[in-house]
């Protein structure tokens, strides 16, 4: 039953889930509103932002709109280079972009996984029930809030398939392609899926070098043959590291742009240990393998774990399971080359218990850059993999068992098949439809209530003090309730994103947070007393840190008390049980100012400064480091002159600054490397002051000053790119032309019945 109709049946069945999954979308054109509002409030936020700036031309290296100014592009959740983001966001409308990204990253698993299951020998059927396990099972669908994450899972299967090829043919193209997929996993934004497509290639490489018939031979370069040339083997040793190191040169763009942001974030130092611990699986997740729902549908808002569920589901279907226990009896028949997706199996599930692992503690020592992963249940990406690879071998297995027993019985089989394949599609189809929550687009999107009573208005900052969002849906917790307050990214939430221009938000949920503006919204918190009421108090304390954020409206999931705020409204938000209150906050300082000195201190004194309203014009700014014996910042209120603002732009600002003597011009946007300053078009040196903001020496005089945001990790980033690029097509046009790495020969005698040649053994 291998017809040319009969696989379209096949694929017909296996496009069943996919259209059930997205029907809202496909058919209403709602959007996807995941439970803790990530979707809504930082996903579209910033692919919104992608949209705007390229479709003006430029790329979003830096946006006003967030945290006082933040690096955008340098966070890379947006994957602002992802191709396929590049391609949407420029031609069209970001919210159908959007729409039509959400559709299009399953769809991509989908068919990469297929490839690279035909690509092993896999029957029609049974490569397409793998990449249907593997594409619409839980991790996939569960982690769709982060679309970035699952744009990067797409590239894991071509990845592989490459560097299985590479290990078949030892063709150069092959490895080069396999290190542009990695590449590009790299660019859609998440690097703890990238990480792990680093980590399925080893493996890769690991196995199919041990599960030779002589294990010395490593990617078929024998070391039994004195006579063959050192630096082949040399050659073969070097492909994982080189395939890293190409992979690196391909996503410079990206990499170099993060590494220059980092060590002003929270990740400096890596993950901690009580963030690992959070987003580890644990013992209990384990029944959602078989039981996605045990403990509950979470879009009901009746998931009774603590965890964060879309981090605990390997749910790939049951008869998939079923199949993939199916082929453990196979396992000591290396001609079905079962090492390689039992060896995911088992890498990816020690690791996704985290803390609950033995090994995990030696892998965070030892493996480079684990430390920087954050969320160890993400690692069922590989266990995911791994069983979808296994369940395809299931059911080769069980098909050819039935074809030897005559003609009946392979008509059984791909009839058989073909109803595995369709129950499986019901399976995922209703797992994933109850999984996803959509929304009309008209519901969501609200307007902001007037912010008429808050005099002079003009662009301003939010801040939010919401509580842990994803338990406000459920009616059984109250709004107040006992989970410690955060502030969290709320962007717009009202139509269109209209008003994206005229506010921006001070906050730290994104996941590379500036580190000193941590530091101040902890302090704000703790100034911030519950009252027996439940409301907040809103201390002078707090008030000042406000004002030195320049936040202008709060928004709130209590009343907040204080006689220095203004009250504007409610406005209700779709998955929260009770209306949000907003309130105005008078801004009476300047967005830039004059201060005759910088002095060092350090930061718990800059933060007690700034906790008495001692900043701002009248007041010497904290410059970095330790204060010294008189390096107390003391009034400047001598400071005679004025800065003027004559331009600006996403990544520049123009100034005019009139100084009767020497002093700085101190401008309250976020500093961050990559902020170059310029004096009359002559360079200085931009500092960074009261541990966030900007400032540059001016002489005394007139003159005009320039900040303009230049991350010298995108020049040399895209140098490294086209380097990637010109060794990549070079690759191709070699192997195009014959040229091919030198194989070593295999003993036959060792290979199994009925093995024609050496790859048989791979095959």
């Amino acid at each position: 039953m291998r017809s040319r109709p009969w696989t379209m049946i096949h694929l017909a069945a296996v496009l069943v889930p996919l259209v059930w999954i997205f029907a809202p979308l496909l058919f209403h054109n709602q959007f996807y509103l995941s439970e803790d509002l990530e979707t809504l409030l930082v996903q579209y936020p910033l692919h919104h932002l992608l949209g705007v700036s390229l479709d003006g031309g430029q790329l979003p290296l830096w946006t006003p709109l967030v945290s006082g100014g933040y690096p955008a592009m340098a966070e890379g959740e947006m994957g602002a280079m992802y191709p396929l983001n590049l391609l949407l966001f420029r031609h069209f409308d970001p919210f159908l972009a959007y729409q039509v990204l959400l559709l299009l990253a399953p769809l991509l698993s989908l068919v990469t996984g297929y490839a690279y299951l035909s690509y092993r020998g896999h029957s029609v059927p049974a490569a397409l029930l793998g990449a249907m396990s593997f594409a619409l099972g839980g991790f996939a669908l569960g982690h769709l809030r982060f679309l970035n994450q699952v744009q990067a899972m797409s590239m894991l299967p071509l990845c592989l398939l490459f560097v299985e090829r590479f290990l078949d043919r030892r063709r150069l193209m092959d490895a080069a392609l396999a290190a542009s997929c990695w590449a590009v996993a790299v660019l859609a934004g998440s690097y703890t899926v990238a990480w792990m497509t680093g980590a399925g290639l080893v493996i890769v490489v690991l196995v199919r070098c041990l599960e030779r018939p002589d294990p010395s031979r490593l990617i078929g370069v024998s070391l039994r043959w004195p006579r063959r040339r050192f630096h082949q083997v040399l050659q073969a040793m070097a492909f994982v590291p080189g395939a890293a190191l190409l992979t690196a040169f391909l996503a410079a763009p990206q990499i170099m742009q993060t590494w220059d942001f980092l060590p002003i974030t929270t990740l400096a130092g890596g993950v901690s240990g009580k963030d690992v611990a959070t987003t580890s699986v644990g013992i209990g997740a384990l029944v959602h393998f078989v039981l996605p729902w045990y403990h509950g549908i979470p879009a009901r808002g009746t998931y009774r774990l603590d965890d964060l569920y879309w981090e605990t589901l390997g749910y790939g279907g049951i008869l998939p399971l079923a199949l993939a226990l199916v082929s453990v009896v196979r396992l000591r028949h290396r001609g079905h080359r079962l090492a390689v997706p039992w060896a995911l199996v088992c890498v990816g599930m020690v690791l996704a218990l985290g803390v609950h692992s033995p090994l995990f503690g030696w892998a965070r020592a030892v493996l480079p850059g684990f430390a920087w992963l954050g969320v160890p249940g993400r690692f069922l990406l590989l266990v995911q993999l791994g069983l979808a690879m296994l369940a395809a071998s299931g059911l080769d297995l069980v098909a050819q068992w039935l074809a030897e027993r005559g003609e009946r019985g392979a008509w059984v089989a791909g009839v058989g098949s073909f109803a595995i394949i369709v129950g499986t599609a019901l399976d995922l189809g209703y797992h994933g439809s109850s999984l996803l929550r959509w929304m009309d687009k008209e519901a969501l999107f609200q307007k902001l209530p007037s912010t008429a009573a808050v005099p002079g208005l003009g662009p301003f900052r939010l801040l939010s003090l919401l509580d842990d969002v994803s338990r406000l849906q459920d009616h059984r917790h109250t709004v107040a309730g006992t989970e410690p307050l955060e502030l969290e990214l709320r962007a717009l939430t009202w139509p269109e994103y209209s008003l994206l221009h005229e506010m921006s938000t001070a906050s730290t949920s994104l996941p590379l947070a500036v580190a000193h503006y941590r530091l101040l919204e902890k302090r704000l918190l703790a100034a911030l007393p519950r009252r027996e009421d439940g409301s907040l108090e809103v201390t002078g304390a707090a008030l000042n840190l406000l004002y030195f954020l320049g936040v202008r409206v709060v928004s709130s999931a209590v009343p907040l008390e204080s006689g220095q705020i203004v009250f504007l409204g409610e406005v209700p938000v779709p998955g929260l049980s009770k209306p949000i209150w907003l309130y105005g906050v008078p801004d009476p300082y300047p967005r830039a100012y004059l201060a005759r000195k910088v002095k060092r201190c350090g930061p718990e004194v800059a933060v007690r400064r700034l906790e008495d309203g001692r900043f701002g014009m009248g007041w010497d700014p904290c410059g970095e480091g330790e204060a010294g014996e008189g390096d107390e910042p003391e009034s400047s209120r001598s400071v005679a002159g004025f800065p003027l603002l004559t331009g600006r732009g996403l990544t520049f600002l123009d100034y005019t600054v009139n100084l009767l003597n020497p002093g700085y011009l101190v401008v309250r946007e976020t500093y961050a490397p990559g902020w170059i300053s310029l004096v009359d078009d002559v360079e200085v040196e931009t500092m960074r002051v009261d541990l966030v903001y900007r400032a540059v020496p001016v002489p005394a005089g007139r003159h005009a000053v320039r900040m303009e945001y230049r991350p010298r990790g995108l020049s040399w980033g895209l140098a490294a790119n086209l380097v990637g690029l010109l060794f990549v097509a070079f690759s191709v046009f070699a192997s195009r032309s014959g040229v091919t790495l030198k194989r070593s020969r295999i003993d036959p005698s060792v290979l199994e019945d009925g093995a024609e040649d050496e790859d048989a053994w791979f095959r």
